[in-house]
């Protein structure tokens, strides 16, 4: 690991646990795939999409996001042990 990736772990973890695991995992990853499956149903599958659908789907992937933004803090952290 070169000192840009290390700054860059470092600049994670300075904004702080739930803020990392909301920005990146919930917001990002949760709410990219939610969308990215609606859109699935939409048009590929040609389902018609209701309202219950979008929420079942925000909630699932957001959840799914806490768990992926979880992880992900632990291996940053685990990264940054491993170096110093």
């Amino acid at each position: 690991m070169n000192n840009e990736q290390k700054n860059k772990l470092k600049e994670y973890v300075s904004i702080g646990k739930w803020n990392f695991v909301f920005t990146y995992g919930v917001v990002r990853w949760g709410m990219l795939c939610a969308l990215l499956f609606i859109l699935f149903d939409k048009f590929i599958l040609e389902y018609k999409i209701d309202s219950f659908d979008v929420i079942f789907n925000i909630i699932l992937w957001g959840i799914g996001g806490l768990f992926v933004g979880l992880w992900s803090w632990r291996n940053i952290n685990k990264r940054l042990k491993q170096k110093n």
